[in-house]
């Protein structure tokens, strides 16, 4: 088919225009050994915001009652 190009092939032009234009790719990486600090703190974060949720249903639900 013409215009379709295999997908290899485009990623490298559309990476190579990407550079040609300035822009650069930045990554960064967290030891293994922070994984369990990170897990602890997104956990926490969840049961808080459930916790919050529940409060405001249970506020709400009376609200509405009384």
């Amino acid at each position: 088919m013409p215009g379709v190009g295999r997908p290899a092939d485009d990623i490298a032009s559309f990476t190579t225009w990407l550079s040609q234009h300035g822009y650069r790719l930045g990554v960064s990486y967290q030891p293994a050994s922070r994984f369990w600090h990170f897990q602890s703190v997104e956990a926490a974060a969840y049961v808080l915001l459930a916790l919050l949720c529940a409060a405001a249903t249970i506020w709400w639900i009376r609200r509405r009652a009384a």
